[in-house]
């Protein structure tokens, strides 16, 4: 029996090969955090967000960040692209966070 190829990339994705390279939970609340101040900084952008939105939705990711990532490595890398992300800067949210 053949499986359709979607089948196929749903069990790669969902079931590695190699089981020690799943992601750690630290990993994945580092990524959601990140990737969440992303997306809120990429809407303020979009001009979907207005500065007040913005600085409110900004703030509830970076102290989820702070509070939620327990690996301390992680965290300070966290911390310090706050600081220091390149993309924050150009999307003009570097300014609206308060860290």
């Amino acid at each position: 029996m053949k499986l359709p190829s979607t089948t196929i990339v749903f069990l790669a994705l969902f079931f590695p090969a190699n089981p020690a390279t799943a992601m750690s939970q630290s990993d994945y609340s580092y990524g959601y955090w990140w990737g969440g101040l992303n997306a809120v900084c990429g809407l303020y952008k979009l001009g979907y967000l207005s500065d007040k939105e913005a600085r409110l939705g900004l703030s509830v990711m970076v102290d989820g960040g702070k509070e939620g990532i327990e690996d301390t490595k992680l965290k300070n890398k966290f911390i310090v692209l706050l600081r220091t992300d390149e993309g924050l800067k150009k999307q003009g949210c570097a300014k609206l966070i308060n860290d």
